[in-house]
């Protein structure tokens, strides 16, 4: 059970990786295209804090001699050991194979992901930044202007980067409308915020064990535990379901023996065929 949940953990971390990965490429394919409708300012938070806020710290990450790196080694430790102490096991072998290769897995398309994200927008990001500093520049420049008139064109070409505007410039695309507002709402250093909220994504149900356990002492003496379990808690995962029946029948808190003739459960997910526990709460403190 435990090597299951290791693996279904880690091939979700591996779906994740390849799902931002492919929201990066898209989002920058949208800002290319000038699909995305975003202002000139707004086209530079994004990018500033994609690139300065995520794409920067996940690279200490998952390059070579990273976090990541250093936790699959141990993983991979942790599964060669109990590959070699229970070498003659039925199932053990096999399923710690599976998790060294779902965690090599995960290190190589992790890494992958990563570096076609900043391949994507390490480029962009230049752009605009520098498209950034020249609407600045502009702003600064039509502010003198408004002060002191056309003596403030005086040497305008010393002070604005013109050598910067070329005909492959992303600038040279914007509509006129998204550079005027660029340069109205510009804000010396601004605050960007967060590019989303991990309460969009849907949670799985969570079983939590010691709720199990607390309405199992309310509930009494059972006479089939893992009936009493389905029955409880039928709405969350078999897994989570038998992760609890596991952990119930290890626990010092209550005192479990199994029964001699064998039932049959079923679930969404599956039939079970089994022998029942019977099970009741064992007061340590008497």
């Amino acid at each position: 059970m435990a090597s299951n949940g290791i693996k279904q953990a880690l091939d979700a971390a591996r779906g994740l990786s390849r799902e931002n990965s492919m929201a990066i490429v898209n989002e920058v394919m949208r800002i290319k295209s000038r699909e995305d409708r975003r202002t000139l300012r707004e086209r530079y938070l994004f990018i500033t804090y994609l690139h300065e806020k995520h794409l920067s710290p996940l690279g200490a990450l998952v390059d070579v001699g990273g976090e990541m790196e250093q936790r699959a080694a141990e993983l991979i430790a942790v599964a060669r050991h109990g590959r070699q102490v229970m070498q003659n096991d039925p199932v053990v072998p096999e399923l710690t194979t599976k998790i060294i290769a779902s965690v090599r897995r995960l290190k190589d398309e992790a890494w992958q992901d990563f570096h076609s994200s900043l391949r994507e927008v390490t480029p962009l990001f230049r752009q605009i930044r520098r498209d950034h500093a020249f609407a600045v520049a502009i702003s600064k420049q039509l502010d003198k202007v408004a002060r002191e008139g056309l003596k403030g064109l005086d040497a305008v070409d010393n002070r604005l980067q013109i050598s910067r505007w070329r005909a492959d410039n992303l600038f040279n695309t914007y509509v006129l409308e998204d550079y005027l507002a660029g340069v109205s709402n510009y804000v010396a250093n601004p605050e960007a915020g967060p590019l989303a909220s991990f309460d969009q994504f849907d949670k799985p149900p969570m079983l939590d064990f010691g709720d199990v356990s607390d309405q199992l002492v309310a509930a009494g003496k059972q006479h089939d535990l893992l009936e009493w379990l389905i029955s409880s808690f039928g709405s969350y995962p078999d897994q989570q379901i038998l992760q609890a029946f596991q952990g119930i029948a290890d626990s010092p808190t209550f005192q479990c023996a199994p029964g001699e003739a064998e039932a049959k459960a079923e679930t969404s997910e599956a039939i079970y065929s089994y022998h029942p526990i019977r099970t009741e709460f064992h007061d340590r403190t008497v």
